[in-house]
């Protein structure tokens, strides 16, 4: 029985210990968006990195354009079709269908590679712990958070006209 207590206890401290949290809900302001209808995301997604960057543009009839842009004009990268499924958005196109988290901060919806969600949580943990969160407006998280970040993520503003 006590052998049982000790193999017990190294399990549980171990998993407690070796956890890494993938949970949006541990990171201050920001919370996920469990999408009603296309109208709600439809429009330009930005990733800025300085001089160049990246363009989605998602449509209301479910069609999407994927873009990278520099000084020298912007070059198309993928398109295709995309569709909402809870809190995720699919990108079916030219390359393997990918998969984003849909997140909010305040007025901005952020689009997450699900695949780098593990990364994104443990990137923007430690950036914000170097900002005080209460006083984060809008532009600081978009302008300075998430630029910190080596998860390429996506962002716009969210719309007026669907109250978001």
């Amino acid at each position: 029985m006590k052998l049982f207590f000790v193999i017990l206890t190294l399990i549980l401290a171990k998993v407690s210990f070796c956890q890494v949290s993938d949970n949006y809900k541990d990171i201050p302001g920001l919370r996920t968006v469990y999408v009603l209808n296309t109208l709600q995301l439809a429009g330009t997604f930005k990733c800025d990195a300085g001089f160049e960057g990246a363009i989605m543009k998602l449509d209301s009839s479910g069609k999407f354009d994927n873009y990278l842009y520099s000084c020298d004009g912007k070059e198309p990268v993928d398109s295709g079709n995309w569709q909402s499924k809870g809190n995720q958005i699919s990108l079916s196109g030219i390359e393997p269908v990918k998969y984003f988290d849909i997140l909010q901060f305040k007025e901005y919806y952020i689009l997450v590679p699900h695949e780098n969600k593990e990364q994104f949580i443990k990137e923007i943990k430690s950036t914000i712990k170097k900002v005080n969160p209460s006083t984060l407006r809008e532009y600081d998280f978009a302008g300075y958070v998430l630029d910190k970040l080596s998860v390429i993520v996506y962002i716009k503003k969210a719309s007026a006209r669907t109250g978001q």
